[in-house]
């Protein structure tokens, strides 16, 4: 069980989106998991766009229609 949890949602912004997760992910803590809602239907948002390493401590969810 991780210890913390953050969240991050996106629409529109991928560049921003990288920089914070980018960020995160430069942390000396480890026990963590990232859930990423991305409310933009017309963008697939995954691990190889966001130019990151498969790591299993980050969640991605794409939904089907804005939630705003």
């Amino acid at each position: 069980m991780t210890s913390i949890t953050i969240g991050l949602t996106h629409y529109n912004r991928p560049q921003m989106l990288k920089e914070s997760l980018k960020f995160i992910l430069s942390q000396t803590f480890e026990d963590f998991k990232v859930i990423i809602g991305n409310d933009n239907p017309n963008i697939h948002i995954d691990k190889k766009f966001l130019e990151i390493e498969n790591k299993g401590n980050i969640e991605i969810v794409n939904n089907s229609e804005n939630l705003g």
